[in-house]
């Protein structure tokens, strides 16, 4: 679950965020817990840093979106603040205050939905998770983002990893669905590549943190599809 945080003076556009966030969910099967506040003294008062996603109306009454936006910087910088605004240019301050982005009024849903997206990609991207890869001699908990990629040779899987190579016995099947949580794709058969450590494609390789992996054909489609969804969320 994703909590949300509505931050904006106007009753219409209250309703209208809080409809458009329902209707995200629905449509891709996310669940979301929804808070309202009327402006930026609601939202101050007491507050505590576990809002994922704040959409912030910039020009408010009473205490505006900025001054806001600084306040919570104060107490918690993962959230994400997307402003919501009528004027880009006072979006374009946003960045100050490490803003994702912003969305023009009148509110069109696909912008809307399109900024939601972003921030949800980025919150997952960021998530730590772990595995835990069984080995003759015992077994090793590894943070899923610090797997570089998965190689595959007979049933043998060698994880490659900024601290070390770690070998067990599997499938990259198996692998694949283990690791489906994070950013990961298969260039081939034999290798299972973490997005964030791609640093380009030339032709039919791709440079994994330094090294170069073939990508097969039947797979430079899928493979270069994932890498851009990866980098769109970022």
């Amino acid at each position: 679950m994703f909590r949300i945080a509505i931050v904006e003076d106007d009753r219409d556009y209250q309703n209208q965020l809080l409809q458009y966030c329902d209707k995200y969910a629905k449509e891709n099967n996310e669940e979301f817990q929804t808070i309202v506040f009327s402006d930026g003294d609601g939202i101050l008062d007491n507050y505590t840093a576990n809002y994922d996603v704040i959409f912030m109306d910039i020009q408010m009454r009473l205490t505006d979106g900025m001054t806001t936006a600084k306040e919570i910087r104060k107490y918690d910088e993962k959230a994400i603040i997307i402003f919501v605004t009528n004027m880009s240019q006072y979006a374009i301050k946003g960045y100050e205050v490490g803003a994702l982005g912003y969305v023009l009024k009148p509110i069109s849903y696909f912008v809307f939905s399109q900024e939601l997206l972003k921030a949800l990609r980025k919150i997952r991207s960021e998530s730590s998770h772990s595995v835990v890869l069984r080995q003759e001699d015992g077994m090793q908990v590894i943070d899923t983002r610090k797997i570089i990629y998965v190689e595959s040779d007979n049933h043998v899987l060698t994880i490659h990893t900024d601290q070390g190579n770690y070998e067990m016995r599997g499938t990259m099947k198996e692998m694949e669905e283990r690791l489906s949580v994070d950013s990961f794709a298969r260039c081939n058969n034999s290798y299972l590549v973490n997005m964030r450590y791609v640093r380009g494609i030339v032709q039919n390789d791709v440079n994994v943190n330094g090294e170069m992996l073939p990508i097969s054909r039947p797979r430079k489609k899928e493979f270069i599809e994932a890498l851009t969804d990866y980098l769109g969320g970022m």
